[in-house]
């Protein structure tokens, strides 16, 4: 009689368990489908807006911020920020203020969470926006991971709003007719240091 009552709660919390493991893998399977999908419509919507979201290697932003050396207090924008690794990375080791724009939804959202998990929110700021709807002034130092065609769309509006002396660094592309300052062959893609 013991034996079988222990043999039928045994059973029943098999099932139970059972249960429990296919909810978990349908929930599982559910927000993976449901992360790429918005991943992917994320994507199609940066390269209409111009570029699609590749995180920049920490190495390369590293050395990028090296190339231009920040100084505490000034203004770092970063035009198609992404998740924003490179205004937080300028902000941390530097103190740095950083303002970022982004179009595509997703990688502005992530920016988002990561901002309040390194406790940045106040340091650096960043907008859903097209970069053409945004004014460059107050930038002291400008980084760049765009396409040479998109890079050729902002160039006048950069030369026009940045103040003399502002320092436009560029991962890969560089502009079209603008001959850098300073050109650094990386381990990974060409790093292009421009001065206004």
């Amino acid at each position: 009689m013991l034996i079988l009552a222990l043999w039928q709660l045994f059973t029943m919390l098999v099932q139970l368990f059972a249960v429990f493991a296919v909810l978990f893998f349908m929930l599982l399977g559910v927000s993976l489908f449901l992360y790429y999908l918005l991943s992917l419509i994320s994507m199609i919507q940066s390269m209409i807006g111009g570029a699609p979201f590749v995180p920049l290697e920490y190495s390369v932003a590293e050395r990028m911020l090296e190339l231009v050396e920040p100084k505490k207090g000034e203004v770092v924008y970063d035009l198609g920020c992404g998740d924003s690794r490179q205004l937080m990375l300028a902000s941390m080791r530097y103190g740095t203020k950083g303002v970022g724009v982004e179009i595509a939804w997703w990688p502005f959202l992530k920016s988002m969470v990561m901002r309040r998990m390194f406790g940045l929110q106040d340091e650096v700021k960043v907008y859903w926006k097209n970069i053409h709807d945004v004014s460059v002034q107050p930038a002291d130092i400008v980084f760049l991971y765009l396409f040479e065609s998109v890079l050729g769309k902002i160039k006048g509006k950069l030369q026009k709003e940045l103040r003399p002396g502002t320092r436009i660094v560029s991962a890969r592309y560089k502009f079209p007719d603008w001959e850098p300052k300073l050109v650094e062959q990386g381990e990974k893609h060409p790093i292009y240091v421009y001065v206004v």
